[in-house]
């Protein structure tokens, strides 16, 4: 310490000595350069520890720590991508009736737990404007899950808003919107955000049933409502459905739909991207799955 190198006359200041054959350390001494070398800085040498900084040491091992932060950061991105992805393919589960709760049975199926610990918000809206009495088939809906000892809450999504519906939505394990009209429906579906909560409950691995419009809504488009009567009478000249499923739905079909519905569609193969359910059938969407189910054969016209 304090002795000049040999050979010099002035060199004179504060030095360190590595005495030995070979200059070799291990990882882990290697790695412990980056906290000692600062350390020396200030307490021996007198310096600024931002002097590191700036040596080939100091540079490599920032660009090393900056190349691990961006690497780590990279790989969370694409965990967390492909973790949104499968359960986006996976935990999407909607039922589309025609006739609500006739296809019990097969909600029974879908349940993951017992019957008395299910809730269940049940969408009140699209039957609001026929009567001031519920309907017969509304009615029955509501009447056989509380036979089921499901946990029913009905709620209109008329007049609230998305982060509303999200808390009202939260802890039920069921969606269910019941018939009535679809263009009513839909209405206050846009103006309410109920699609893009649905959408998000749907990944969070929620259950969405529809019962006729219900359905009808969930579809591409709602065009198919005009076809056995529905009303517009709110005047909806946009008929882009919620697009849950890729396909568009025709409820309560009887053989004498079968010529209005190759009147709106005259070619075959318009035909097959429409599903056609009777009021004994339903369709299972899983994931990428979907299955018809219930009583009968499948309708093609």
């Amino acid at each position: 310490n304090g002795i000049p190198p040999s050979g010099t006359k002035e060199n004179s200041g504060k030095y360190v000595l590595a005495a030995g054959k070979q200059e070799v350390f291990p990882l882990p001494e290697s790695l412990n350069i980056y906290w000692q070398l600062p350390l020396l800085k200030m307490d021996f040498f007198k310096t600024s520890v931002l002097q590191f900084f700036f040596t080939p040491f100091g540079i490599a091992g920032v660009s090393v720590i900056f190349g691990v932060i961006i690497i780590l950061a990279v790989l969370n991105y694409l965990v967390v991508l492909i973790a949104e992805k499968i359960r986006s393919h996976t935990a999407k589960t909607i039922l589309l009736t025609s006739a609500g709760m006739k296809m019990k049975d097969e909600i029974i199926k879908l349940l993951q737990k017992p019957a008395y610990d299910v809730t269940v918000a049940f969408i009140t809206t699209a039957y609001k404007f026929e009567q001031e009495d519920e309907p017969d088939y509304v009615n029955e809906d509501f009447q056989i899950m509380k036979e089921m000892g499901f946990n029913v809450e009905e709620i209109d999504i008329e007049g609230k808003n998305k982060n509303q519906l999200m808390k009202l939505f939260q802890n039920k394990d069921i969606i269910f919107v019941a018939g009535g009209n679809t263009f009513y429906l839909l209405k206050a579906i846009r103006k309410s955000g109920f699609e893009k909560a649905v959408k998000k409950l749907l990944k969070k691995g929620k259950v969405y049933i529809g019962a006729s419009a219900g359905s009808i809504v969930a579809g591409k488009t709602i065009k198919t409502a005009e076809w056995y009567g529905d009303k517009n009478f709110v005047k909806l000249h946009n008929l882009k459905g919620m697009n849950l499923v890729p396909f568009d739905i025709f409820a309560h079909y009887a053989p004498e739909h079968a010529e209005i519905i190759k009147k709106k569609l005259p070619f075959k193969w318009q035909r097959r991207k429409l599903k056609i359910l009777t009021d004994e059938q339903a369709i299972l969407v899983q994931g990428r799955q979907r299955i018809l189910i219930g009583q009968g054969e499948k309708v093609i016209v």
